[in-house]
């Protein structure tokens, strides 16, 4: 009994000058930190894709709701037809010699 309240407090005076656990230390916080900042920004990352990806396909979907294709006809004279035609400088139909 005495051996093993001999060795309990041995390692209990072990275990107290020990500096602590090495998860608890500053560089542990900081690489956890780092980590996490990481993790949190490949998620939004991964959002914005999806989002701009969702945004991309948008006209795709909506494109079988839109009415087929309309066309305007109009008929009456084109803005060319109103053209005078030119004046011939020679009206002799004889060719002169």
């Amino acid at each position: 009994m005495q051996q093993i309240a001999k060795a309990l407090a041995v390692l209990l005076i072990v275990s107290l000058t020990l500096p602590g656990c090495s998860s608890f230390s500053k560089q542990a916080r900081m690489e956890r930190a780092h980590r996490k900042y990481v993790r949190k920004v490949r998620h939004e990352h991964a959002k914005q894709t999806a989002r701009a990806a969702k945004e991309a396909n948008r006209p795709l979907r909506e494109a079988g709701l839109m009415s087929a294709p309309v066309t305007n006809v109009t008929l009456g004279p084109l803005p060319f037809e109103d053209v005078a035609t030119p004046a011939v400088a020679n009206d002799d139909p004889q060719p002169k010699p």
